[in-house]
């Protein structure tokens, strides 16, 4: 996928609009488009409402082996952007997980504050931890996206063991295991009106 090819630094790099043209002639040929249409990137009706052509258009490029530059900086500079947006979510999404710091008594677990909320602060949760590694431990355990992940597991374990009821068999294990996945997921560091938790009241 040419997705994948184009690199951060290839989309720096486009300080004018001549920059982007380099780079797509560089990327983009009539094969590669060819491909991003039979790998499902685009669907070639999608392609041609977007550029303002016919469809006809589109197979004559493709079996003269040429994308004329226009369309080609079109279709680089619209990867480009998804590239971004993808970047920008994935860091928005980090910028809401709890993240570790160093504090003169060993590390702490911060809960950064919440964007939809005026003069909101980020608010230690955690502190007076012994090792870096504990600490991200709970940072994890606070993570929304680490929570997703064990509420996925528990379906599929659900679902496992529906199985094992419906053959019959010992299913015990399963219900051992949801069980400690459930108290991961449910782990909370609990407000205290006198400051941060610490690892004692963990």
């Amino acid at each position: 996928m040419l997705g994948l090819q184009l690199r951060n630094q290839d989309i720096i790099g486009f300080q004018q609009l001549s920059d982007a043209g380099v780079c797509a002639n560089r990327l983009l040929t009539a094969d590669i488009l060819r491909q991003e249409f039979e790998e499902g990137v685009i669907r070639r009706k999608s392609f041609c409402e977007a550029l303002d052509i016919g469809e006809s258009t589109l197979s004559t490029w493709l079996q003269a082996g040429r994308v004329p530059r226009v369309a080609a900086v079109a279709y680089v500079l619209w990867l480009a952007v998804r590239k971004l947006a993808n970047e920008i979510g994935r860091r928005d999404a980090l910028t809401a997980e709890p993240y570790v710091i160093r504090c003169p008594d060993g590390y702490a677990v911060v809960q950064p504050a919440d964007d939809t909320v005026p003069d909101a602060i980020d608010q230690v949760i955690a502190s007076g931890i012994g090792t870096v590694d504990l600490a991200q431990e709970i940072a994890t355990a606070r993570s929304k996206r680490f929570r997703k992940v064990l509420d996925r597991a528990l379906d599929a374990l659900g679902a496992y063991e529906e199985q094992y009821e419906m053959a019959g068999e010992d299913h015990s294990w399963v219900a051992k295991v949801a069980a400690n996945l459930e108290r991961a997921r449910d782990f909370k560091v609990d407000d205290v009106e006198d400051g941060p938790v610490t690892l004692d009241r963990l």
